[in-house]
């Protein structure tokens, strides 16, 4: 799940509430059953930086040709996802 530049693993769902933790010290959210979002403290660091979201777009592009890979040649999926 990704708020506010950050990105949470969910550890655990009780009672409509979705306890999310985060790596650095002591930084929880909690997310309702409505989507709204409680943050207990705020983080020791700054956001993700881009080369983050550059490792993000490269497992999705990955992703997307592992999938693709099973009905598609392998040079037909590269062309049209690296036009993307």
């Amino acid at each position: 799940m990704e708020h506010e530049g950050f990105y949470y693993k969910i550890n655990k769902t009780r009672g409509g509430k979705r306890n999310i933790f985060k790596t650095c010290k002591g930084y929880t959210v909690i997310q309702l059953e409505n989507g709204t979002i409680i943050a207990n403290k705020d983080h020791t660091h700054l956001a993700y930086s881009p080369t983050f979201n550059m490792q993000q777009l490269t497992k999705r592009f990955r992703t997307s040709l592992i999938e693709r890979s099973k009905t598609t040649a392998l040079n037909i999926i590269y062309d049209d996802e690296s036009l993307r």
